[in-house]
């Protein structure tokens, strides 16, 4: 079965935190799968962010049609 895809929405902190727990809490059945980040800051676009790629909220729908989208914008 393919692991349902996630798109966090954020590259702060808080995100970082967010790709690390759905990476953590599937670790031996591999359900879900951090695909990217998404930031409204253009600055952050084509890079990667804890190795997962950063854009904006066109491009991650483009690439990632079938992922769901979590917020992640606030402290921890």
């Amino acid at each position: 079965m393919m692991p349902t895809q996630i798109a966090i929405y954020g590259a702060g902190g808080f995100a970082r935190e967010v790709a690390w727990l759905v990476e953590s809490c599937t670790a031996d059945d591999k359900s879900y799968q951090a695909v990217c980040f998404i930031d409204d800051q253009d600055i952050f676009y084509n890079s990667l962010l804890n190795g997962l790629p950063v854009m904006d909220l066109a491009s991650a729908r483009q690439r990632f049609p079938a992922a769901k989208i979590v917020g992640a914008i606030d402290s921890p």
